[in-house]
């Protein structure tokens, strides 16, 4: 089952077949299985819509991530899980950190995946592991 990208932002220019390999690379390499998952890679206005309704937060967030119980799903494919992200964000950060558009929005998307795959980042030991395994991925994509 594949990883679905939508994209419905115009900010950063992106491949959604290389984002989409990337990532089905990934959840292969964490979990030794494939799922579906799905991407949306939307605007500002949106995920701030996201954020205020699922985390009472009225601005835009980077990225958002919502795992699914596979066993619940409704449809004939059943579904791990769902990310989205905003693009105006990723090209926001990476306009001030000076590095590519593509490169922040990608860290997003790992970011969200990680998330869905049981990684982390409330306390301090678990944000240094799963920052340090986006930066290995990264490294891999973005040499």
């Amino acid at each position: 089952m594949p990883v679905h990208v939508i994209n419905r932002q115009s900010a950063v220019k992106i491949s959604t077949k290389d984002l989409s390999d990337l990532l089905e690379d990934v959840i292969g390499r964490e979990l030794g299985r494939d799922v579906r998952v799905n991407v949306l890679l939307s605007d500002d206005e949106h995920i701030t819509e996201l954020n205020r309704q699922f985390l009472g937060r009225n601005e835009p967030t980077d990225v958002l991530a919502f795992p699914l119980d596979e066993e619940t799903s409704q449809d004939d494919e059943p579904t791990f899980g769902d990310v989205v992200i905003s693009g105006e964000t990723a090209l926001r950060e990476a306009t001030e950190r000076n590095i590519e558009p593509e490169r922040e929005l990608t860290l997003y998307a790992l970011h969200g995946i990680l998330h869905l795959l049981g990684y982390d980042d409330r306390t301090e030991a678990d944000r240094k592991r799963m920052r340090a395994r986006e930066n290995e991925i990264l490294k891999e994509r973005f040499p």
